[in-house]
């Protein structure tokens, strides 16, 4: 005779194997990425309001330092999460701009050709 467990077992439906995790490319291959958590680093929450919030193809240090989030607001932040997005192909240097004190960057929103 079986005991309790094995007849509740027997009316269970099967388990289903959890779905893959989702993975974040650290490239310009992620042409959209997830909102980033409010605990996670800087870069990453610099990296989702560019890519999800912002809409031109370029972006100055000006408009980070008015427009983006607010912890990267001063000059020396802004330019560190540039600099780190440009080492990650996130954003490409741009010279010629309308003045020689200005920065300018180009957003790679898709593959690089």
């Amino acid at each position: 005779m079986a005991d309790i467990f094995e007849r509740l077992e027997k009316g269970r439906p099967p388990i289903e194997a959890p779905p893959p995790p989702e993975v974040i490319r650290m490239g310009p291959a992620a042409a959209a990425i997830p909102p980033a958590s409010p605990k996670a680093p800087l870069a990453e929450k610099f990296l989702s309001w560019l890519l999800n919030d912002w809409t031109k193809p370029t972006i100055s240090l000006r408009e980070i330092c008015r427009l983006g989030p607010t912890a990267g607001r001063d000059w020396e932040c802004a330019m560190d999460l540039a600099e780190t997005l440009v080492q990650r192909g996130w954003l490409v240097r741009r010279e010629m701009q309308k003045r020689r004190d200005m920065r300018v960057w180009e957003i790679q929103r898709g593959p690089s050709r």
